[in-house]
């Protein structure tokens, strides 16, 4: 498991996960998920993206830039 470091702050791909499997809405933004684990929405966004590469959560666009991301079942 890869965990990304930012000021001091470890995200874990389970960090991302967990917030998916805690939260009562089917899809989350990456600044919901920034805020709830107190990290940069740039990070979270990094990291959603392998998640995403790996098949582990999908995404699609809903607006000009809003991107709404839920976890595979």
């Amino acid at each position: 498991m890869r965990l990304i470091t930012t000021t001091n702050k470890m995200v874990s791909e389970s960090n991302i996960l967990q917030v998916f499997e805690s939260s009562s809405h089917p899809v989350l933004t990456a600044t919901e998920i920034s805020q709830e684990l107190s990290v940069s929405r740039r990070t979270v966004l990094r990291r959603l993206h392998e998640l995403e590469a790996n098949g582990l959560v999908h995404s699609k666009e809903v607006g000009g830039r809003a991107i709404v991301w839920w976890k595979s079942d």
